[in-house]
């Protein structure tokens, strides 16, 4: 029994890294798989392979606390960061529905979104039902799973990584930015047909009645 200790700890420290993915990424959040078993479930089989890679690891060896609080401390900030990349369009068209459904006077339609796992609009969840039905049909799945398997090859755990630089976060502030452009690209087609809409009504009507059907 004591020869399986080292492999149940390198799964531990393998499963640290996409449990990181797993807490933002809005698809597999346990809202959206139903129960906290089905996702860790899937943690663990994305852990799996990994086991081989994490228990080649100086790390596994070591009895000092500090040591193992930074390593997992690093694959979690590691493994959210990826999720925050990877989660920006689905915010993004979360945001454009939001903005749709207020131009359009629907907000207060408003039930849970199980993908965001908070209250949304009728779009918004449709919207993201839709983009995570898409996401999975179309191989994006399989390129997350590379992208957090090819991370291996550059971050290796256990070892000291210093990449809290300008360059990081200067990233991330346009990868904020971009998620902001997504929403107006998504949107806009929409708020533009609403607002010429509302125009040709003209001001004899009261638009609020009329316009809502159209829109």
């Amino acid at each position: 029994m004591a020869e399986y200790i080292p492999w149940l700890t390198a799964l531990g420290l393998a499963m640290a890294r996409p449990l990181g993915v797993l807490l933002i990424f809005p698809v597999f959040t346990t809202h959206s798989l139903g129960s906290s078993l089905l996702r860790n479930g899937l943690l663990v089989a994305i852990a799996l392979p990994i086991t081989p890679i994490t228990i080649s690891s100086s790390l596994i060896h070591s009895h000092i606390l500090i040591h193992w609080c930074f390593a997992i401390m690093m694959e979690l900030v590691i493994g959210v960061t990826i999720g925050f990349f990877a989660a920006l369009p689905f915010w993004a068209i979360e945001m454009a529905a939001s903005l749709i459904d207020t131009m359009r006077g629907a907000t207060m339609a408003s039930a849970i979104n199980p993908t965001m796992g908070m209250q949304s609009s009728v779009f918004g969840i449709l919207f993201s039902q839709v983009l995570s039905v898409l996401f999975l049909i179309a191989g994006g799945f399989n390129s997350l799973l590379r992208v957090i398997y090819g991370s291996y090859d550059l971050l290796y755990p256990g070892e000291k990584i210093l990449f809290f630089g300008e360059k990081l976060f200067s990233f991330i502030k346009m990868q904020w930015g971009l998620m902001f452009e997504l929403c107006f690209n998504f949107a806009l087609p929409a708020l533009l047909v609403m607002l010429i809409t509302d125009l040709s009504l003209s001001n004899q009507f009261w638009s609020t009645d009329l316009s809502q059907p159209l829109h």
